[in-house]
Order: structure tokens, then sequence, then C-alpha cells
């Protein structure tokens, strides 16, 4: 039910409360005590019925505490329980017979959201967003650190479920892509996370290294949309398969509310911030057409009726026509030099935030101008700020000064 509900948190909370009356972390510790030092002649022997009782709740307590991560890393909840021992130990149970393919995607993603846990609490609480120089290696040092454990991470369990690919057969490429999403999608928030620390939301306040953490947050965020529309074929590389023509996306159907969410927000924020960072109209053109092929592998796998689908069409609406307006503009500008062989200042006047239909309107810039690219900065759908904690969707390009309103208009995309 957490999983498939608005309320997931809540049930979430039930769920754990009930695992602890049941004393399911105890279960872990007895499963762990039996499996150090178990020869590999013990397992072959078979395991008894009191092991695999443990194994089952061991799978149950870190299903239940999966899910909390996610809604305290994900859903600004506060965490309800912090684990005594580290998540690596369950490595220990990678070689146990009543070990799943399923139990692989588990324990992976339980150790890289505790690690992602720590990671955000390490972050250096910056109470004024005009760092100084220290404050900025500190932070640098700690991303850059993070971003270490992250891959190393990826590169880890990339080889372990590589290892037992020959018990997980097809679903060994639908796990290996499955980790690399996960492994951006952490990234994401990391950079992200941290420009939030500080305080600042507007991109024209921002530093150069402000910038670049954003700027590798928009990076990630363009690799998961390109791994969403990655196809999981049952050999790598032979496309040839039915199961080729399938994608990532051909399970969402049946995928709980978060990675909806997920996907919803990812694509919305890497349009925003191409746009927002000022990425040739060539490439926001290539990155709404890979956002109009996600839609379409979610409308044919699911019908296109689910809450984050709409979200997801809104924000391809508005950036395009936010675009389309540029252009437009854009066209209207070079009409005007080579009319008058001048481009005079009023070429020059658009802003970063100001794309829209000033052109008939003297009062270029003020509120309620109709202006596309200031309603696409804006859109901020009630799901994900309600019921999520994604970061990034109050970013903003807000001119402070004339340097900013006297800029080239070539240079704003």
């Amino acid at each position: 039910m957490a999983s498939y509900s608005d309320n997931g948190w809540l049930n979430t909370s039930i769920a754990l409360g009930l695992a602890l009356e049941l004393e399911l972390p105890e279960a872990v510790e007895q499963l762990m005590a039996r499996t150090v030092g178990a020869s590999i002649e013990r397992y072959a022997k078979g395991v008894d019925e009191e092991e695999k009782r443990l194994f089952r709740l061991t799978r149950t307590w870190y299903g239940v505490l999966n899910l909390d991560h996610i809604f305290s890393l994900d859903g600004g909840k506060k965490p309800a329980v912090t684990p005594a021992s580290s998540p690596r130990r369950l490595r220990a149970l990678l070689s146990h017979p009543q070990r799943t393919p399923v139990d692989l995607r588990l324990f992976a993603q339980v150790e890289l959201n505790a690690m992602r846990s720590s990671m955000l609490e390490n972050l250096p609480r910056i109470s004024d967003f005009s760092m100084d120089t220290e404050e900025e290696a500190e932070l640098a040092s700690v991303i850059r650190g993070a971003r270490i454990d992250l891959d190393l991470w990826l590169e880890e369990w990339n080889s372990i479920i590589q290892k037992h690919s020959h018990e997980a057969d097809s679903d060994t490429n639908v796990t290996l892509l499955n980790l690399q999403i996960q492994h951006e999608w952490a990234l994401i928030t990391l950079h992200l996370k941290a420009i939030s620390m500080m305080g600042v939301e507007n991109l024209a306040l921002m530093t150069d290294k402000q910038r670049n953490i954003i700027l590798a947050a928009k990076e990630a965020a363009e690799r998961h949309l390109e791994l969403l529309l990655h196809a999981s074929s049952a050999n790598e590389g032979d496309f040839s398969s039915p199961a080729s023509e399938r994608t990532y996306l051909a399970s969402f159907k049946w995928t709980m509310d978060f990675v909806w969410a997920k996907c919803a927000f990812s694509v919305l924020l890497v349009l925003r911030l191409s746009m927002l960072l000022r990425d040739p109209p060539e490439r926001l053109m290539q990155l709404l057409r890979q956002a109009h092929e996600l839609l379409e592998e979610l409308e044919r796998g699911t019908g296109g009726q689910i809450a984050y689908f709409q979200i997801l069409a809104v924000s391809v609406e508005k950036c395009e026509k936010a675009l389309r307006e540029h252009m437009r503009q854009k066209e209207l500008q070079q009409q005007c030099e080579s009319g008058n062989g001048v481009g005079g200042t009023a070429a020059f006047a658009a802003t970063p935030g100001d794309l829209g239909d000033r052109h008939n309107d003297g009062n270029a810039g003020t509120p309620g101008n109709n202006d596309a690219e200031q309603d696409f900065q804006a859109y901020a759908p009630r799901e994900l700020l309600l019921q999520w904690d994604f970061p990034g969707l109050n970013l903003r390009y807000i001119p402070i000064g004339w340097q900013d309103l006297l800029m080239d208009f070539d240079t704003m995309f």
C-alpha cells in the first residue's frame, strides 16, 4: 500500500512500527550470526526451516526500511529509525541459498540510500549564500568525496550483479540499468541539495562554482533521461530479440508512486535547467524529442491516466511554448536588423527570464505579459511540492542589474 498510494509515508510508518514490534531487527542479527563463518559445504547440505524464516524476516525488514529511507531522503520526512549496523553487511548474504535476484536489487538500494543519507548530512550548512573561499572549498571537497563513493558503489554492484548473472538471467540487464539510473538520481539530488543548503535560488546571483554545481546536476539529469529510454534487451547489444523492443519503461504500469514522481520531476528538471543555463536551441529540441519519446512509451504502457503522466505532458508543453516564443522573437529581431541595418537597444533588452510576447507591449518583463518562459519557470506541480521534497523546482533566473537587462539576445540560448 505504501508503494502505490499518495500517503505512502504514513503506511510505511505503520509498517515500520509493526516490524519493530515483531523484532525484525533481532531476526537480522540472528541470521548474520548464522552466516558468519558459514562454509559452502554447510549450505550444500541445505538450509533448515529456522534459517529460511530468518531470511524472510530479514528481507521484510530491509524492504520496509528501504521505503522509510525513500520517504525521508526524497519525501522530506524525518527517518523513523537508524540502522544499528552498516548496510554493507548485507553483502554477507549474497551467496546465501535463499537469496533471490530481487534481493540483489534490494540490498544495493538499501546500501545506496544509507550512503545518500550520510552524504546529505555531511553537506555543510551555509548560513549566507555569499560563501567565502574556505566554505566553497569545504563544499567542493564534500561533493567530490560523495561522487567518488557513489562511483565506487556503482562499480562494485555492477561486478556483484554480473557475478550472479547466471542466476539472474534475463533480469540482469534490467538490474544493471536500474543501478545506473539510481546512481544518476543520487548525483542529481546531491548537487541540488548542496545548492539549496546555500539558500540561493536565482542563477543571476550565483558564483561560477555554484553554477558549476547546477551544471553537474543538469548533466546527471540528462544521463538519467537517456537511461530511462535505454532498451533493456535480454542480451546486451542483441536488438534482434523481441525483448530488445521493450524499454525500461515497459514495467512502469506496475511501478510504485515514487518512481512515477521521480520520472516526472527529472524530465521537468532537465528541461528547466537546460533553459535556465541557456543551452543552444538545438540541444533543447533534442531533449524535447527525448521527452516526447518518454511520453509515448509511458502512454503505451499505462494509457496516460496517471497524474504524474499529466505533469510530464504539461512540462513538455510549457517548455515547447517557451522555446517557440524565443524562436519567434529571435526571428523578429533578425527581421528588424535586416530592415534597419542596426540592432538597436530594444533588440538586446530581453533577459533570460523574459522571452515572451513583449514586442507588442511597452511594459516588457512586467507580470501578466503572458511570458511563456516565465510560466515554465514558475511551473511547480502541487503533487511534487506537497508529497515530495525534490530539490531544484525553486531555481529561477531573475536579472538584478542593467548588465543583465542589456545582455546580447543571441547568447541566451
